[in-house]
C-alpha cells in the first residue's frame, strides 16, 4: 500500500489480468466444498446428457455455463446446489463417429466392438470434462453416464414395470426407415423439411366399365380411362392394396385426347390441356369400385386389383383421390387396417439397405427404381400428368438426409397423455411449442442394434407371436447387468437361468431406443443413486430446442407413467449459436473449428459475459464484434472495481445503518436485479449492471475532494469510505453468478481468504 502525502490516493495490488496468474486453477480448489456446507433448502437442475461422440462445442459451452450461473445466482439467494454432469454413451451418434474413424466395425463381434466403444466414449468424456472445467463450473466429483450398469440395470427394471402395467406391446407396423442409419427411428429423431419433389398423376384402370358408364349416365358401350390419383412416390404403387377418396367431396369425368378419367372437382382448372366435363357425382356414389394397378404388364406380381375406400381424412387437393400403401404409410396402414378385409397382407418391397426384393427390380435401390417406374408408365400412357411441387419431407436428424416408412417387426410403449399444468416455461411462448412437438403415435423402442440397452426379451422359434411370462425372466437379468453390464444378454446361455429341458424361446438381439436411455435418468439419478444429493422433481430441465421432440418429451413420459408426476418444475429453452452468417454452429456442417478453441485463449469471463448479455432464449450470434464488445465491458468492471477498492484500502469498519446511507444508490437497482435473477432473465441483469456502473461515475464526482483531499481520519471521509464498501461488497456478489472469477479474486482483496460462495444475498432487501 502506497500513499501520496499531498493527496489521498492509494496504490494497491490488483492485477486486472488475473487470469494469466493461475488465479483461475487457485479458485477452483475453493468451490469444490465451500458451498456445500452452510446451505439446506436445496435447488436442482437435472443435466440433460450429451453425447459423448467427440469434444465438446460451442453448444455444449452455452448450455453448461447457462446453468451454472442460475446455480450460484440460487447459492447467494441461500440454496445448496448440487449438480451432478452426465452423458448419453448409447445411440447411433457415438457408433457411425467410431465407424468414421475406424472405417469397418465387425458388428458380429460384440464384445470387441463393445470394448472399442466404450474406449472412446470415455476419451470424449474426459476431453469434454477437461473443457467444462475450465468454465468455471460448479460441479461435484459425481457424475453420471447413461451406460453405467447400475443404470442399465434400473432401465431393465422400468420395462418390467410397464410390463406390467401394460404399456408395451409389439406390432409389424410401417415406421420410420433410415437406409444410412440401417435401423428404425422414433419420432424425437425425425426432422420436416422443404423437399422438392415431382407430383406424378398416375391412372388406375377402369375394370367393371358397366357401373361406370351407369353411375356417369354414359350411352356409350366402352370408354377407356381411369382413376386419377397424386402421389410424390412413384416407387410405392409396387406395395398399393387400396385407393381413397372423400366420401363428401364432388368428382368429375372428364373426357380428354387421353381418355376418360375421374377426378377432383376443384383441380380442374390447373391441367393444361383441353378436357370436357362428362358429369358430375358425389363422392358416396363411388363406394366399392376396384381398379386395376397401371404396374400390371410390368410383371405378373402387379397384375391385382384395388378397391376405392372412403376416408373423410383426404384433403381437396391434386385429384382428390391418395393410393394407399400400408407398408410404406402410416396412415394407409391406419387405414387400410381399418377395412373389413380376410386378407390383410401387407407387401413388404424392400429391404433394410433399400434394395427392392421384386425379381424385376433386384439389387436396385429406390431412386434407381423410382425412375424405372416413371419411365415404364410414360411409356405406357399411365401418366396424366407431372408437377413440380415444394413439400414438408421426412429427414433423418443424424444424416439430413430422406427417409422412409418401412414395415418392421418391433416392440412400442403406448402414449400418455401430458398435462402441462404447474410447469413454468421460460419463455411462456415455449408452451404453445411444446404441446406442437408431442408425437401422438405409440413410441417405438426397439432397435436393431447391439450398441446399447439390451431388450430383453424371448421369442418362440416356432410362432412368433408367442408370448413368454418375461417379467421374472427380466428380474433375473437386471440383476445381472449390475455386475457384467449390458454385454452379459449376448453371452449368456439360455439353460443357465430358464431350466427347462424343453427349450423353445429365442433371445431377441435388439437394443432399447437411445431417448428411453436419456429419459430414464430422471428416475436413475434424481430418485435412485443420487437419491439424498438431489430432488425430485428437478427445479430446472434447461436444454436447447432440439430436445422438445427428444429429451424433455422422453423423460416426461416415463416420469408420468412411473410417477404419475412430471420431471421438472421449470422448462427452459435456449437458442443455438449461430454465426454472423446466421449459421448454425454444429459438428454436423462442419464449421465450429473456428470457435473450438475460443474458451482456451479467452478469459474464462468473457464468454460468460457473451452468453448473459445475449438473449439465450433466441439463437446466440457469436462474432468478432460481439466478443470485443464483452472484452471491453469486463474491463469496465475491473476499473470499476479498482477504483474502489483503492480508496478503501485504508478503511476501519465499523457498524453503520445501512439503509440511511445506501437507500439511494443501492435500493433502486438492486430490486431490479434480484427479479430478473428469479426468472433468469441474465441480459436485463447484466445491463443493470452497466446502468449501475454508469450511474456511480455519475454520482461519484462530488465525492472525489472529500477522499483525496480531506484527513485521513475525517469522519466525513471514512462515512464515504464505508458508503464505498458497501456497495463494492454488494456489487461484488451481483456479478458473482457471471464474473465469477473476477468476484473471487476481487473479495479476496476485501477479505483476506475467505470465499464469496458461502456468503448469502443483498443484506440490505
Amino acid at each position: 500500500m502506497l500513499h501520496n502525502s499531498i493527496i489521498n490516493i492509494f496504490k494497491i495490488n490488483y492485477n486486472k489480468d488475473i487470469y494469466k496468474n493461475n488465479f483461475e486453477k487457485n479458485i477452483k480448489k475453493y468451490w469444490k466444498n465451500s458451498y456445500v456446507k452452510k446451505n439446506k433448502n436445496k435447488f436442482i437442475i437435472h443435466d440433460g446428457p450429451p453425447y459423448a461422440n467427440g469434444e465438446a462445442h460451442m453448444g455444449h459451452v452455452v448450455n453448461k455455463i447457462l446453468k451454472d450461473v442460475i446455480l450460484k445466482s440460487k447459492i447467494l439467494f441461500g440454496y445448496k446446489t448440487p449438480y451432478i454432469m452426465g452423458w448419453d454413451c448409447f445411440g447411433l451418434p457415438v457408433e457411425i463417429k467410431l465407424e468414421k474413424k475406424k472405417k469397418k466395425i465387425n458388428n458380429n463381434n460384440y464384445i470387441k466392438v463393445n470394448n472399442l466403444l466404450k474406449k472412446y466414449i470415455n476419451l470424449n468424456i474426459n476431453l469434454q470434462k477437461k473443457i467444462f472445467k475450465n468454465l468455471g463450473l460448479i460441479n461435484e466429483k459425481k457424475y453420471y453416464k447413461t451406460m453405467d450398469y447400475i443404470k442399465i440395470s434400473e432401465e431393465l427394471k422400468i420395462i418390467n414395470n410397464f410390463i406390467k402395467k401394460k404399456y408395451i406391446y409389439k406390432n409389424t407396423i410401417p415406421i420410420y426407415w433410415c437406409f444410412n442409419c440401417l435401423s428404425t427411428l422414433s419420432e424425437y429423431e425425425i426432422n420436416y423439411k422443404i423437399k422438392k419433389d415431382l407430383t406424378v398423376f398416375i391412372i388406375f384402370l377402369f375394370i367393371k366399365l358397366k357401373k361406370i358408364l351407369k353411375l356417369f349416365n354414359l350411352k356409350k358401350k366402352y370408354i377407356i380411362g381411369g382413376i386419377l390419383i397424386w402421389t410424390t412416390t412413384p416407387w410405392t404403387i409396387l406395395s398399393n392394396q387400396l385407393l381413397s377418396l372423400n366420401s363428401e367431396f364432388i368428382y368429375i369425368l372428364i373426357n380428354t385426347i387421353k381418355g376418360f378419367f375421374i377426378s377432383n372437382y376443384k383441380y380442374i382448372k390447373k391441367y393444361k390441356f383441353k378436357l370436357y366435363i362428362v358429369n358430375i357425382i358425389v363422392g358416396f356414389n363411388l363406394k366399392n369400385l376396384n381398379f386395376l394397378n397401371p404396374l400390371f404388364c410390368l410383371h405378373n406380381t402387379e397384375n391385382r386389383k384395388s378397391k376405392l375406400n372412403f376416408n373423410l381424412n383426404v384433403k381437396n387437393k391434386g385429384t382428390g383421390i391418395i393410393h394407399l400403401s400400408p407398408s410404406n404409410g402410416f396412415d394407409d396402414y391406419v387405414i387400410f387396417n381399418g377395412v373389413k378385409n380376410k386378407k390383410k397382407i401387407l407387401i413388404n418391397i424392400i429391404s433394410n439397405k433399400g434394395f427392392f426384393y421384386k425379381k424385376i427390380f433386384k439389387y436396385k435401390n429406390l431412386e434407381e427404381t423410382n425412375k424405372i417406374i416413371i419411365n415404364f408408365l410414360i411409356k405406357n400412357n399411365k401418366i396424366f400428368n407431372i408437377n413440380i411441387i415444394n413439400h414438408k419431407y421426412m429427414y433423418c436428424w443424424r444424416h439430413d438426409k430422406p427417409v422412409i416408412y418401412k414395415i418392421v417387426n418391433q416392440w412400442f410403449i403406448k402414449k400418455v397423455l401430458i398435462n402441462f399444468k404447474k410447469i413454468k416455461f421460460f419463455p411462456k411462448k415455449n408452451k404453445k411449442i411444446f404441446k406442437k412437438t408431442i408425437n401422438t403415435k405409440d413410441w417405438n423402442i426397439s432397435k436393431k442394434r447391439k450398441w446399447g440397452t439390451p431388450l430383453t426379451f424371448l421369442y418362440h422359434k416356432n410362432n412368433f407371436k408367442k408370448n413368454i411370462k418375461i417379467i421374472k425372466f427380466i428380474k433375473i437379468i437386471s440383476n445381472y447387468t449390475k455386475i457384467y453390464g449390458g454385454k452379459i444378454w449376448y453371452i449368456l446361455n439360455l439353460k443357465d437361468i430358464y431350466r427347462n429341458k424343453n427349450i423353445y424361446f429365442k433371445k431377441i438381439e435388439e437394443t432399447i431406443d437411445v431417448w428411453f436411455n436419456s429419459g430414464c435418468t430422471n428416475w436413475n439419478i434424481l430418485r435412485k443413486k443420487y437419491k439424498k444429493n438431489l430432488n425430485f422433481p428437478a427445479d430446472i430441465f434447461l436444454e436447447g430446442p432440439d430436445q422438445y421432440r427428444g429429451w424433455f418429451q422422453s423423460s416426461t413420459l416415463i416420469s408420468i407413467m412411473l410417477n404419475k408426476e412430471k420431471p421438472y418444475k421449470n422448462l427452459i429453452v435456449h437458442g443455438f449459436v449461430i454465426n454472423f452468417n446466421r449459421e448454425k454452429i454444429s459438428k454436423s456442417l462442419k464449421n465450429y473449428k473456428n470457435y473450438k478453441n475460443l474458451t482456451n485463449y479467452l478469459e474464462q469471463d468473457i464468454i460468460r459475459i457473451w452468453i448473459c448479455s445475449s438473449n439465450y432464449y433466441k439463437n446466440l450470434i457469436i462474432s468478432k464484434e460481439s466478443i470485443e464488445e464483452c472484452i471491453s465491458t469486463n474491463n469496465k468492471i475491473k476499473n470499476f472495481i479498482k477504483f474502489i477498492l483503492s480508496n478503501i484500502i485504508d478503511i476501519k469498519k465499523k457498524k453503520i445503518k445501512y439503509k440511511y446511507i445506501l437507500i439511494y444508490i443501492l435500493k433502486r437497482y438492486y430490486k431490479k436485479i434480484i427479479k430478473s435473477n428469479k426468472y433468469y432473465n441474465f441480459k436485463k441483469v447484466f445491463k443493470k449492471i452497466k446502468n449501475f456502473i454508469k450511474y456511480f461515475n455519475e454520482k461519484i464526482y462530488f465525492l472525489k475532494d472529500c477522499l483525496y483531499l480531506e484527513n485521513i481520519n475525517s469522519e466525513k471521509r471514512k462515512n464515504i469510505q464505508l458508503l464505498f464498501y458497501l456497495i463494492l461488497k454488494n456489487f461484488i456478489k451481483i456479478i458473482f453468478p457471471i464474473n465469477c472469477y473476477l468476484s473471487e479474486y476481487s473479495w479476496n482483496k476485501i477479505y483476506y481468504n475467505k470465499i464469496l460462495m458461502i456468503n448469502n444475498f443483498f443484506f440490505l432487501l
